[in-house]
């Protein structure tokens, strides 16, 4: 079993209280609506690639995640290069890139770049990033900030329960898949 929960800073979660290991940070970043310069042309990303990319890189198969994503007419799937993400339409406006993978991190560059210019002016852009990851870096870079309500609880983690290993853990996991 695997879910995400706030640490809050300092504080315990109920993922130890309940016994369960904590697994990779994942750190909000948003950036809001503004005009953004031209980017690279991202590729219409390909459902049943998609989903299959995601086995390789998470380690199981996911199809009521990943194939939700994949299938659903308001998701734009993105890719350019190996590199795919799935963006989810918020209320209000704005894109939650809520799958990002990434197997070849020079793909993670041209793929941000693409997404900002092709919604960044629509409307807040979202993403929980690996906390410390190439993705993370590359977010701040283009103007992506941690918002302020978000500081004091601190990164997301993943709490596992039972044998897990290695499900989840690839570097090629960017973000945080969070429904």
């Amino acid at each position: 079993v695997q879910f995400p929960a706030p640490q809050i800073n300092g504080g315990v979660s109920r993922g130890k209280i309940l016994g369960f290991t904590p697994g990779r940070p994942f750190t909000l970043r948003e950036r809001p609506a503004m005009a953004s310069p031209p980017g690279p042309e991202l590729k219409k990303g390909d459902p049943d690639r998609f989903m299959n990319h995601d086995k390789a890189i998470f380690g199981i198969e996911r199809p009521h995640w990943t194939g939700f994503l994949a299938k659903d007419q308001r998701v734009d799937l993105v890719a350019h290069g190996e590199a795919v993400a799935a963006l989810r339409p918020r209320v209000g406006g704005g894109y939650s890139l809520d799958h990002f993978l990434a197997p070849d991190p020079a793909d993670i560059v041209p793929l941000v770049d693409g997404i900002v210019a092709k919604h960044g002016a629509k409307g807040p852009l979202t993403v929980f990033a690996a906390t410390g990851g190439h993705l993370e870096s590359v977010l701040a870079e283009r103007g992506f900030a941690v918002p302020e309500f978000f500081v004091p609880i601190g990164p997301l983690i993943e709490w596992r329960e039972g044998n897990t290993e290695p499900v989840g853990r690839s570097e090629a996991i960017h973000s945080l898949l969070w429904l």
